[in-house]
């Protein structure tokens, strides 16, 4: 309607059905109620926009919690490979020292006896350094991050 009322009152200026000083007025008023007509466009898209960023940002943050979980997890994966790799390998030798004292213990004797101490020696480091790792990662409560308290 405003655009309507803006177009019919140039046009009537233009054509000269007004008379001068009424003219002038009546391009005043619709120059104005163009404006004010723009104006409230310019604040509704304003709004629409500003609505549009609010969505965007709340997206965004839920895709920033998403992306800190999953580099939690991720770490977690890493660390528990390199944990049950390196106990894999201690396992391993262990079973083979195990094995020699077994093999060693009817044909001779002394070497089966070193064997069984290395053997007990391994399996005391294991268990040691699986309590570490455990008493580690236990401690290990992942703390606050500066930019979660940052986000609104």
């Amino acid at each position: 309607m405003s655009y309507f009322v803006y177009y019919s009152c140039i046009y009537a200026t233009l054509q000269g059905k007004w008379q001068p000083f009424e003219s002038w007025i009546g391009l005043l008023i619709c120059l104005s109620t163009g404006l004010a007509y723009g104006v409230l466009r310019l604040m509704q898209t304003n709004a629409q926009k500003q609505a549009q960023i609010q969505v965007a940002h709340a997206e965004l943050t839920d895709c920033l919690h998403e992306l800190v979980a999953l580099s939690g997890i991720r770490d977690r994966n890493r660390i528990a490979f390199e944990f049950y790799d390196a106990l894999g390998h201690a396992i391993a030798a262990l079973h083979i020292q195990v094995q020699a004292a077994y093999k060693l213990h009817s044909v001779h004797p002394e070497q089966s006896q070193a064997a069984l101490a290395e053997a007990y020696q391994l399996s005391g480091s294991i268990l040691r350094e699986i309590r570490q790792t455990v008493h580690t990662l236990a401690q290990d409560t992942q703390p606050e991050l500066p930019h979660r308290r940052a986000i609104p």
